[in-house]
């Protein structure tokens, strides 16, 4: 049986490169794509086991890239990972409410972001069974909101 499929989505070629190693070092393959628009090109094409994405990137973001993956191709069984720089507590609650299986703040930690993926892999895709969206370390410098106010990511 082949190894898990993962999709890198990162627009910073060193940062790209970085994901790259450390999920490769664990055995999986890794496509990647540099913006969400790449991204939606490729996820027509091939079928991944998972997506690993930053938030900020050109063309099509991560939050669109989010919403296209989970409403207009209707695939909510795919799990997504965030990786990001940015992460304000609006950003946070728009992926709550899209099933991402987990966010992790830039920089990373390779050995603790290694392990949640090979977790995340080896419960057959499933986020629910491993631990929570919202990161110790995010950056919460967006003001308080109520979890049930509408709003858009832009």
């Amino acid at each position: 049986m082949p190894q898990p499929l993962i999709l890198l989505v990162e627009d910073d070629a060193s940062t790209l490169t970085f994901h790259k190693k450390i999920l490769e070092s664990q055995g999986f393959r890794v496509d990647s794509a540099s913006n969400g628009t790449e991204a939606g090109f490729k996820l027509n094409r091939t079928n991944y086991d998972l997506i690993v994405s930053d938030i900020q990137m050109p063309y099509t973001d991560g939050i669109t890239l989010v919403n296209n993956i989970r409403k207009g191709m209707g695939n909510n069984s795919i799990p997504i990972v965030i990786v990001s720089g940015v992460l304000s507590k609006r950003y946070i609650l728009e992926l709550a409410k899209r099933n991402i299986a987990k966010i992790f703040s830039k920089p990373i930690k390779p050995h603790e972001f290694a392990t949640y993926i090979n977790g995340l892999m080896s419960n057959t895709g499933d986020p629910s069974k491993l631990n929570g969206i919202v990161p110790p370390q995010a950056k919460t410098e967006a003001e308080p909101i109520e979890e049930s106010e509408e709003f858009e990511i832009n």
